[in-house]
């Protein structure tokens, strides 16, 4: 569980990517076992969506306020899925993905 940047008074107005809030959630004890868990999750949706033959997959991160974790996380998936789909395809650059980020405060 990440908790809610929101209410900590020195990091609650700060939004997205901030070095601090970076530097504070990179920081946790538990970050590297969260980023891995969800990591685990997108890798399996992928392979699926892949298996079956589609070609566009969204993969939400949502938090309270959308201005800390999950942008955050978002932004962690996202270069990890682009790195992992360069070397997964090789040359023949099969499994390029498009990512695009979508952040909304609902």
């Amino acid at each position: 569980m990440l908790h809610n940047l929101g209410f900590l008074p020195e990091l609650k107005d700060f939004t997205r990517n901030v070095q601090d809030v970076v530097d504070y959630l990179n920081e946790l004890d538990h970050i590297e076992a969260f980023k891995a868990y969800v990591l685990g999750i997108a890798r399996l949706a992928i392979r699926s969506y892949l298996w079956k033959g589609y070609d566009t997959l969204f993969l939400g991160c949502g938090c309270t306020g959308c201005l800390h974790r999950s942008a955050y996380i978002g932004n962690f998936l996202a270069k990890r899925v682009v790195a992992e789909s360069s070397k997964s395809a090789g040359e023949s650059g099969q499994y390029q993905y498009d990512v695009r980020l979508m952040f909304t405060n609902i």
